[in-house]
């Protein structure tokens, strides 16, 4: 079995992606049969797990060391490209949810991925897309800062995620100490969360309104399917 860390990855070339899920897209839209519909869904939907694979992978390889420089990088483009691709995402939402075949395909992928591309239109709008990447660059700083973020003990400054543990002892007394120890490290970081906070507040409460949506909580739920 291979290892996670020799999963091969390389960059996504948006430009390229961009292309091919218009050609798949197009190809469904002018689909003069079903069989024809439903081959072309399939290959959008072999695109979208190309995506979403390597969005996963730089996702799990910047957690697990938020300083490696070059998965960093890669974290940035995809906070910028995710917006795009949620737009594509849009656009074969909405040829599926129109589509003449959308009786005869229920039979062969069923009632859900029609409920949810309602749902998730629902959360997108090009409008939006300055939001979502402003959304994403917030995320992955707060994810950051935690990764980052050390606590002093008797053993130094170790990683917060270290004393998870003493913080769910059942020793009363441990239980305490850790929790001081924790509001401590956050104390040290705390500007830097309520700036975070504030923005990201500002952002989805952009986002909320420009989709006419009473508060992001409504948005989250649409996200969420």
């Amino acid at each position: 079995m291979i290892k996670f860390g020799d999963v091969p990855y390389t960059r996504l070339n948006m430009e390229k992606f961009e292309k091919k899920f218009h050609e798949q897209l197009d190809e469904f839209k002018n689909a003069e049969s079903f069989g024809e519909a439903y081959y072309a869904l399939i290959a959008l939907d072999k695109l979208r797990d190309e995506f979403s694979t390597l969005a996963v992978i730089c996702e799990a390889r910047n957690t697990m060391n938020v300083n490696d420089e070059y998965y960093r990088k890669e974290t940035e483009f995809f906070d910028r490209v995710k917006p795009k691709y949620e737009g594509l995402e849009n656009d074969m939402n909405e040829a599926l949810l129109t589509s003449p075949y959308r009786d005869e395909l229920k039979k062969y992928i069923g009632e859900e991925p029609f409920a949810l591309a309602a749902l998730h239109k629902e959360a997108f709008s090009p409008e939006i897309l300055e939001d979502l990447m402003k959304e994403n660059e917030l995320s992955s700083h707060y994810s950051e800062l935690l990764a980052n973020l050390t606590a002093t003990t008797e053993d130094g400054e170790v990683p917060l995620s270290k004393i998870g543990s003493h913080m769910g002892s059942e020793d009363r007394e441990e239980r305490s100490k850790y929790a001081e120890i924790s509001e401590k490290a956050y104390a040290k970081i705390s500007d830097d969360l309520d700036k975070l906070y504030d923005d990201l507040v500002k952002v989805r409460v952009n986002i909320a309104n420009k989709l006419g949506k009473n508060s992001f909580t409504d948005v989250g739920y649409c996200r969420m399917g």
